[in-house]
């Protein structure tokens, strides 16, 4: 989150704008994604909200490729692009103070717009990009709601398939920052950031700090090179009469409303005393963190678990079995509590979760584990943090016993099976929905509800006539499922290549599983905002909803034509609906593959 106001005190005594042709840079991944995403926002200016902005994760993928080309053609060498792959404990706080604020965020806008959250839009043409390089205005009414959910992996992911930046491009056991802090450490460089944190960590003497939104095109270089702003934390330091900027940081993150040459003398006699804080000593830890050194990849697995999405990669170095593979020292507690911190979905704030459908494949992703580590690693339980408005510890969920995992294991190749046989011509992409629409069903059905996809199909066929398609929460739930659906299998995807490249003589029923889910696509595939209607009408053109009850063994009751009739008679109608949906009747439900998968 960065250290308040810092970055503006400081701007002062940052170095004179200058040519970055010449020089060698690290960047800060995670920092990197959300540039990526406000240069985006910032083409969609007339956009009434960020649900209309609707950026898509193909498009942000390639204005962070088109950034990272423009600084390359400009002359600058990039070293390294880091990304997170395990946060510190001393990081669960923050975490979950972000976790509350994006939610505050939700229930706020959902506050505001309680009957609908956007308007249909028509897709945008991908390529209206504006000018990559400068500085970018976003309006506020874009900033409402927290960026796109699968944003970092969605970058990351065409990073690692880009030519130029696959090699570069890593996910290390540890903070991203850290690893950028050292390795400029002692090779003289520069750090691109967007987080005020990197002007406090030791980088040396003459390394430098560099702000994504302070570099500009250079109109003395008559090679297209840029100019930015740059930060010698060292030469400030000197400047304002400090050893460091750990005092100065440390009183601002303490006190943000006293002016700065109160905090300049508060940080001076913080930084001369003899003895110092508690308090005080842990925030300089924080900064002060090594990095491991990374072990040889003679296996290649490393290449495997330096691939994986950052919270997924968080979740199995949180064992040491794993972590050491990865170079990571652990320090392994059998009472440890494992806690993944799940991206954050747009969803109705008041219905159930949006991950919730998908909970039963995570379980499964998350027991596989348990097969490749000693014994006395595995664990029982796993704690999810999602949407919640308090500081809590998450929700609890059991993971699978060993003695059931094949059985889920079979459970899910069958539902994928079935899915694909009666739905010939979906393409893998659409079979991937499908099955999202089969969790839908299966969620909901087995908790006595009415199926959500029955009723957004409703809504969207009574849309069709109307010119001012105004959307529902209830449509906006649904496309969070669907992407919750989507992500849950690729947790499990990732883990399952994961547990399989460390044991390849896993059950057979796993290696069969692991080739199944290589038909995932990638996340650029995940469809934004503006193509949730279209999305939906093709849910019900492919009849991927039929097949879905009738894999799950109901009957589906839906509308097949547009009704034309009063309030009464549409009230009565969804009465009507509700006592024919079957969703009360066991007796309808079939043996369900699916069941094993139910735990709680």
């Amino acid at each position: 989150m960065g250290v308040p106001r810092l970055t503006r005190l400081l701007r002062p005594y940052a170095t004179e704008s200058q040519s970055l042709r010449g020089t060698s840079v690290v960047v800060d991944g995670p920092a990197f994604c959300y540039h990526a995403y406000h240069i985006c926002l910032s083409a969609r200016w007339k956009a009434r909200n960020q649900f209309e902005a609707a950026i898509s994760y193909a498009e942000v993928g390639r204005v962070a490729i088109a950034w990272l080309d423009a600084l390359r053609l400009s002359g600058v060498s990039i070293r390294h692009i880091y990304f997170d792959g395990y946060l510190p404990a001393s990081k669960y706080e923050t975490r979950i103070s972000r976790i509350v604020k994006h939610t505050d965020k939700l229930l706020s806008y959902h506050t505001a717009y309680p009957i609908t959250p956007y308007s249909a839009a028509p897709a945008h043409q991908d390529g209206n990009f504006v000018e990559v390089i400068g500085r970018h205005s976003v309006p506020d009414r874009l900033t409402k709601l927290p960026p796109v959910p699968f944003l970092v992996p969605a970058i990351l992911e065409c990073l690692k398939t880009s030519v130029a930046y696959k090699d570069i491009t890593k996910v290390v056991p540890g903070e991203a920052d850290v690893y950028c802090a050292e390795s400029i450490r002692d090779a003289t460089g520069i750090v691109l950031t967007g987080d005020s944190d990197l002007l406090v960590h030791n980088i040396g003497r003459e390394s430098s700090v560099l702000f994504f939104g302070d570099i500009e095109r250079d109109t003395d270089d008559q090679l297209e090179g840029l100019r930015a702003l740059v930060y010698c934390p060292t030469r400030i330091a000197t400047r304002l009469g400090l050893p460091d900027l750990y005092a100065l940081a440390f009183e601002l993150t303490s006190d943000i409303t006293v002016s700065f040459p109160q905090l300049l003398e508060r940080a001076k006699s913080l930084a001369t005393s003899v003895g110092s804080s508690d308090k005080y000593e842990d925030f300089q830890n924080e900064y002060v963190g090594m990095t491991s050194p990374m072990p040889r990849d003679e296996s290649g697995i490393l290449g495997v678990l330096f691939s994986m999405d950052p919270r997924i990669s968080e979740y199995v170095l949180q064992f040491p079995y794993i972590a050491k593979i990865a170079g990571y020292d652990l320090q392994f507690d059998s009472a440890s509590t494992s806690h993944v911190f799940l991206p954050f979905l747009f969803d109705n704030p008041i219905r159930t979760n949006a991950w919730e459908i998908s909970r039963s494949v995570r379980q499964l992703a998350y027991g596989l584990v348990n097969l490749v580590v000693p014994a006395g690693e595995s664990k029982c339980t796993v704690f999810e943090h999602k949407r919640q408005q308090s500081k809590s510890g998450g929700r609890e969920l059991q993971i699978l016993d060993p003695s059931k995992l094949l059985d889920a294991c079979e459970a899910l190749l069958t539902i994928l099976n079935e899915m694909s046989a009666k739905l010939p011509d979906c393409s893998q992409e659409e079979i991937w929905q499908a099955v999202g629409v089969y969790q839908d069903v299966d969620w909901h059905i087995s908790n006595s509800k009415e199926v959500l996809g029955s009723l957004v199909r409703h809504q969207v066929l009574m849309l069709e006539d109307k010119q001012n398609q105004n959307l529902s929460w209830d449509i906006l739930q649904y496309s969070a499922q669907l992407d919750g659906s989507y992500y849950s299998f690729r947790i499990l995807k990732q883990i399952t290549l994961l547990t399989t490249s460390l044991k390849p003589d896993l059950p057979p029923l796993i290696l069969t599983l692991n080739q199944r889910l290589q038909s995932l696509p990638p996340i650029e595939v995940v469809k934004s905002f503006s193509h949730i209607v279209p999305t939906i009408k093709m849910i019900k053109q492919k009849g991927m909803a039929k097949v879905a009850h009738e894999v799950f063994g109901v009957a589906l009751v839906e509308v097949s034509a547009k009704p034309q009739m009063s309030r009464r008679d549409a009230k009565r109608k969804r009465k009507a609906d509700r006592a024919h949906s079957g969703l009360a009747n066991s007796d309808q439900k079939a043996s369900n593959p699916f069941d094993v998968l139910s735990i709680e």
